[in-house]
């Protein structure tokens, strides 16, 4: 038994909320291969949409263990609205402490606050001509302080906190490794995020205001539905399985296509007139809605780029089906912190 225990390790829980539902996923990395303990996505405790509170946090963590998760241990992403993105030029220094230093002092000056006010995570971005250049992603500290205490208070503890888009590119990372512009589409609930790689560093990552909720709202308020049946609508077109009979919603859909189309298409169009020497790769699909079929033809028409949803091998391989594999896209990438004992 502790030969075994010393083979394997067990991953946090990767997990991740928004005003609709839970996700979770946990690993397990065993002679090398790593396998899913369990996959969970659950709606919010009595309809709740605000921040999670210790008793919801608590009656969470009783699911998960009711699904086969093990332990307290939490990797998790904070709140897009305590994060700001900078670019940064800074002078060659040979060491990763004395850069990300000289990055927090310049942000802090742009923000105009003390350097100790927030958390940052500062990389090197791909060189375009003679222009040496570092992007920055700054999580203000007091909210996300207080986020961690409320974890604490519901007996659990975060033993990361990361950002999405690098949490997406883990899972990525398994399945691609090209050189090439790639792009990631991860479709949220309130909002969804664009993230653009060349030569697999984030060069790109913006926050647009289009998300699922959109549709689950004008349900509500244009066809008078019941949550019940908006929940059953939503989790269908989801997955490509609208009828002509439910023209209402596919118009709703479609609209909610094009924007997210429109959103991508500038931003890989800002990233290849950047990187001229660099190809165009592919674009992959996460989140709600990533393995719908119009989704991935009408960015494939629009953008001229392979498009696929973001289908993890592990996830695959363990029973899991493309759509499943889009929704836990982003906690699957939280829970492969394994660096995190």
């Amino acid at each position: 038994m502790m030969l075994n225990s010393l083979r394997s390790q067990l991953s946090p829980i990767g997990l991740v909320h928004d005003s609709h539902e839970f996700r979770a996923v946990q690993l397990i990395r065993s002679r090398g291969k790593v396998q899913p303990i369990a996959c969970a996505n659950f709606p919010r405790m009595d309809g709740r949409t605000g921040s999670v509170q210790p008793d919801e946090y608590r009656w969470a963590g009783a699911i998960l263990a009711r699904q086969g998760m093990v332990g307290s241990q939490l990797a998790i992403i904070p709140d897009s609205g305590w994060c700001s993105s900078h670019m940064l030029e800074l002078p060659p220094v040979p060491e990763e402490g004395a850069k990300l230093q000289l990055a927090r002092a310049e942000v802090a000056r742009s923000k105009k606050c003390l350097p100790q006010d927030f958390e940052i995570a500062c990389w090197d971005l791909p060189k375009r001509g003679r222009s040496s250049e570092s992007m920055a992603v700054a999580c203000t500290r007091a909210p996300l302080s207080a986020s961690l205490d409320v974890l604490e208070e519901a007996g659990l503890n975060a033993l990361a906190v990361d950002l999405p888009e690098m949490a997406i590119l883990r899972t990525l990372s398994e399945s691609n490794q090209s050189p090439d512009i790639t792009g990631i589409l991860h479709i949220g609930w309130r909002d969804s995020l664009v993230v653009i790689l060349n030569q697999g560093i984030t060069v790109y990552h913006r926050r647009v205001e289009v998300g699922l909720e959109e549709i689950s709202n004008r349900l509500g308020a244009q066809l008078a539905l019941d949550p019940q049946t908006i929940a059953y609508l939503l989790e269908r077109v989801q997955h490509g399985e609208l009828g002509e009979h439910e023209r209402p919603i596919r118009g709703m859909w479609q609209g909610f296509i094009r924007s997210l189309v429109e959103n991508l298409d500038v931003a890989i169009g800002y990233v290849s007139h950047a990187y001229r020497s660099s190809e165009l790769g592919s674009v992959y699909i996460s989140g709600y809605g990533g393995a719908n079929t119009d989704l991935v033809d009408q960015l494939t028409a629009t953008l001229g780029m392979p498009v696929h949803t973001l289908i993890n091998p592990t996830l695959l391989e363990a029973g899991y089906s493309p759509a499943q594999c889009a929704r836990f896209a982003l906690p699957y990438g939280l829970a492969a912190r394994f660096d995190k004992p």
